[in-house]
């Protein structure tokens, strides 16, 4: 008996031996590749080296130009409340400024003004319902404030900027210069001049309408608030 199963097992083993083979070869027949193993992180995009870029200046970076305080805001509306009554105000024109004394420019004959350079603000507040402009000075902190009573309130920064124009087209000298008349006006996006086209931008910019003399000649420029934007008009 025991020999007889020996010869059959023998029998089973030659017969299965060459499909277990067959098997075997198959196997290594479709076993993948070196090069045809995935590395998990292929799938991903190649990094690439981005190109170095300037940062995108904001406005802080190009002007120099800061939020007036709403505490300055609050103050100036009290004391214009104070005398137009109840009226409906609205914050219009207003830029840094650094006046002449402690008493922002505004000081009258008699009146005794520390003799200092003062930072502060020159605001402009309006009267929604007669549309009537009021413009105020005011020390940096706004515990001074004064309101303007000159013929114009074209800003000095803005001024100064507009007579280093005429003086470096070589028009005048910067002592010879005045500003003769000075409006704010609301600009479209070519300031009021238009352009050989004639088309403009349908927006509005602040800004001002100022004759400048040297005595002997003119000129007008529209500037926008800060005299970031200055435009001849010839």
């Amino acid at each position: 008996c025991q020999s007889l199963r020996n010869l059959i097992i023998m029998r089973l083993i030659y017969r299965l031996l060459p499909i277990i083979l067959g098997l075997i070869a198959l196997g290594a027949c479709t076993r993948p590749t070196d090069a045809e193993v995935t590395d998990p992180n292929s799938a991903l995009p190649p990094e690439t080296a981005e190109p170095l870029t300037e940062p995108t200046p904001t406005l802080a970076q190009t002007t120099d130009s800061e939020e007036l305080p709403d505490e300055i805001t609050s103050k100036i509306e009290t004391m214009l409340l104070a005398e137009t009554g109840d009226t409906l105000l609205q914050l219009g024109r207003y830029s840094r400024e650094t006046w002449t004394d402690g008493c922002l420019g505004l000081g009258g004959p008699a009146e005794g003004c520390l003799f200092a350079l003062t930072e502060g603000w020159q605001v402009e507040m309006i009267d929604t319902t007669t549309g009537e402009s009021y413009f105020y000075r005011t020390d940096l902190s706004g515990n001074s404030i004064r309101r303007s009573t000159l013929n114009h309130n074209f800003p000095p920064s803005v001024r100064d900027r507009v007579f280093q124009t005429v003086v470096s087209n070589g028009w005048a000298n910067n002592e010879d210069l005045v500003v003769t008349t000075a409006e704010p006006q609301m600009w479209d996006g070519c300031y009021g001049i238009p352009p050989a086209d004639g088309v403009c931008p349908e927006v509005g910019i602040m800004g001002w309408r100022a004759v400048v003399s040297d005595g002997s000649q003119s000129w007008v420029y529209h500037t926008d608030n800060r005299g970031d934007e200055i435009h001849l008009k010839e």
